[in-house]
């Protein structure tokens, strides 16, 4: 009798389980909220490949990207062999040599090679070696990884220009937001990424790339698409005032990189909001750091039409206040 009491009472709590969850799927379903998704439809060339250090990397190769409106025009994306952009058609030969470091923004996208503001600044210093190094995805840690990468092949480096922008500070962290946005466009190879939190002292600590966890059936249930999303924050959340501690020993670590390779590092911001930076400018003043603020407000005449980031117009803008402020050093 107690086994039958048993099987029956294990059958009943089975079943409710059963009906409050596929009760709670329907709610969160008429409540608007998805399944996982993969966005697999892009019409564009893939330009990064897998980096166990990095997370990714540009892949050498000329792209061709289609417009991105019924204005737009066909964009050429060339890649050299060292994963930097092109910023001249002709090898530079110069003796002094400045690196350009950053995310999307550096690296150009949505732009082709002789509209970038790494290009127009290699025109308007033509005694110097301009090289970009940006890539898309990238944050500030990122950004010194590479920066490590470059130094093990040269050392002979002038300037090193890191372009910030408040994003930063979540791809530094692997903000699952961040991640998930980046996993959903997987078909890029973002799937990977880098990060870096706090020890106990407050002392960085660099974790190698990680990946967000899918569940399975996800793709199918909005109540597990949920539950995965709490285990990724969970995971990884972290504070805003942690992110900002965490960036600022970043930029540290390659200003301490740079003196040690006696290269003169200078922090340009590309940030469209200023408020956003003044903690930020207090602690480069505190710290010693030369720093530019070329941000410009994302106006519609700025970007580019049906993609967002900057057009030609506003590299030009971020290529002058660059000349302008080197040339004052």
């Amino acid at each position: 009798m107690k086994t039958k009491n048993f099987f029956s009472n294990f059958f009943l709590i089975l079943i409710s389980i059963v009906i409050i969850t596929l009760l709670l799927e329907v709610i969160l379903k008429f409540s608007g909220k998805s399944t996982w998704y993969y966005i697999s439809s892009l019409n564009e060339p893939i330009v990064n490949e897998f980096d166990e250090k990095l997370g990714w990397k540009p892949k050498k190769g000329i792209y061709k990207f289609p417009p991105y409106s019924e204005n737009g025009k066909e964009t050429k994306f060339t890649i050299l062999e060292d994963g930097k952009r092109a910023t001249d058609l002709i090898k530079n030969n110069s003796s002094k040599s400045l690196i350009l470091l950053g995310g999307s923004f550096t690296q150009g996208q949505a732009v082709s090679d002789n509209q970038t503001y790494a290009w127009k600044l290699q025109k308007s210093l033509p005694k110097i070696d301009v090289s970009n190094y940006g890539v898309g995805g990238y944050g500030t840690y990122q950004s010194f990884l590479k920066l490590e990468e470059i130094f093990k092949k040269k050392n002979n480096i002038n300037f090193i220009i890191y372009s910030f922008l408040i994003d930063h500070e979540d791809r530094n962290v692997a903000d699952p937001t961040w991640l998930m946005v980046l996993t959903k466009y997987s078909q890029r190879n973002h799937l990977f990424l880098p990060y870096a939190r706090l020890d106990k002292e407050n002392n960085l600590i660099k974790n190698k790339p990680i990946k967000y966890i899918i569940l399975p059936l996800s793709e199918h249930s909005t109540l597990i698409t949920r539950i995965q999303r709490a285990i990724n924050n969970i995971k990884l959340k972290v504070s805003n005032k942690e992110k900002k501690v965490i960036t600022k020993k970043i930029i540290l670590e390659i200003k301490k990189l740079a003196n040690k390779n006696k290269s003169k590092f200078i922090f340009v911001s590309l940030e469209p909001k200023k408020n956003n930076m003044k903690t930020y400018f207090e602690f480069l003043n505190k710290n010693e750091i030369t720093y530019f603020d070329c941000g410009y407000k994302m106006k519609k005449d700025l970007v580019v039409e049906g993609e967002g980031h900057p057009n030609e117009k506003l590299h030009q803008l971020y290529s002058d206040c660059i000349n302008k402020n080197i040339k004052l050093l």
